[in-house]
């Protein structure tokens, strides 16, 4: 077995931001998950309104005046492993995000018009390599710092989001994240939460990197949602090319279920279907599968959560995924302790199994910023 230890630092840096979709007077947390900016923005607006920092009549006046809200944050994250495979045994990089929701239609209505779009900054700042590279350095298949690259600068979402029908139906166009939207989960993300693959995304799933979308998205009633993308399958986050060359698509289907809107995030069931075609360029065959994933929240403290999925194709990492973990919001505190443990028969045929478990505690220092100390322990990585 070996091991990671990690210390994430987040600040936020709130310049316009509150309750996004509420202001834009639709929905979008329907066509998007916890990781989009429509969430981000809600969740960097309830930090700066809580801060000494805070300029909320400016942040109030931006939105009632032009619907646009904004914000920025910078993380780093440090790691350190017991062991590797060729000396490298950590890496200290950062991330700067801008990120923002304009309503430029329909502002307050059920059918607005949203332009969505963030700009990263990924860098390595010291060490052997930087974070979403050290996994490799120990043949574990995944990132144990995902997101925590050297890419440099690079548009990251850009789209359109337009509803109709009161809200009920939406359409987002453009540069989407397939994270975003696909098997969804309400854990957080990986720069306030845990830093594995394995727990942020079900690795069963080919879902391609950054790049041109389209997505549809019904709100059935208070409970049930159906929503569907279609994606270019050679997405490149540091590219801005669309479908070039032959046309392969990516294409997930999702039906989630929740009590209310109200808990869409904290108690929540989803099932997902998707297919992605032959890449022949990169010998990758055509690939589909299914998946399943959700969270409860028990008292506002518990909440357990799971992801499963089955493919067949090597365009993913895994042939099947289990997942499954629990949060806790310490009493008393504005605090989070996270714990989440994996399995993973991998797609190549040579490799063995990965299983390993994560767990993290998230100190909010002040309510701008928080470090986040974690460890992870990886049992018998696929590479020896």
């Amino acid at each position: 077995m070996k091991w990671f230890g990690g210390l994430l630092v987040g600040l936020i840096l709130a310049v316009s931001s509150a309750h996004a979709s509420q202001a834009d007077g639709a929905d979008e947390a329907f066509l998007g998950g916890p990781t989009s900016i429509g969430k981000e923005l809600e969740e960097a607006g309830e930090v700066a309104s809580e801060s000494v920092w805070s300029l909320g009549a400016f942040r109030a006046r931006l939105i009632e005046r032009y619907g646009l809200a904004v914000s920025a944050d910078y993380a780093t994250l440090y790691q350190y492993a017991d062991d590797s495979l060729t000396g490298s045994d950590n890496g200290l990089g950062g991330v700067l995000r801008l990120y923002g929701r304009w309503t430029l239609v329909g502002r307050g209505t059920g059918h607005a018009g949203t332009l969505v779009a963030r700009v990263e900054h990924r860098h390595q700042l010291s060490g052997d390599v930087a974070p979403g590279h050290l996994a490799s350095e120990l043949g574990y298949h995944g990132a144990v710092g995902f997101g925590f690259t050297d890419v440099g600068v690079f548009l990251a979402p850009f789209y359109w989001e337009q509803f109709f029908a009161d809200g009920h139906l939406g359409v987002v166009a453009g540069r989407l994240d397939p994270i975003d939207f696909t098997d969804v989960l309400g854990v957080g993300s990986q720069w306030s939460s845990f830093q594995n693959t394995a727990v942020l995304s079900n690795m069963s799933i080919a879902a391609p990197d950054i790049g041109c979308g389209l997505g549809v998205g019904f709100r059935v009633n208070e409970h049930w949602v159906i929503a569907t993308t279609a994606h270019d399958a050679n997405g490149d986050q540091t590219e801005f090319n669309c479908f070039e060359g032959t046309l392969r698509l990516f294409e997930q289907a999702r039906v989630s279920w929740t009590p209310t809107r109200a808990r869409r995030f904290a108690n929540a069931m989803h099932l997902t279907v998707w297919h992605q075609d032959e890449r022949p360029a990169i010998r990758l065959e055509e690939s589909y599968g299914v998946a399943a994933s959700g969270n409860w929240a028990f008292t506002e403290r518990w909440m357990p959560f799971f992801r499963w999925g089955l493919s067949e194709g090597d365009a993913p990492q895994a042939r099947q995924q289990l997942t499954t973990g629990l949060m806790l919001n310490v009493p008393g505190r504005s605090d989070q302790l996270g714990i989440g443990a994996w399995w993973q028969d991998l797609s190549h045929r040579d490799l063995d199994d990965q299983s390993g478990m994560e767990v993290f505690y998230r100190w909010n220092v002040i309510p701008n910023l928080a470090l986040t100390p974690s460890i992870q322990f990886l049992n018998d990585p696929a590479e020896p």
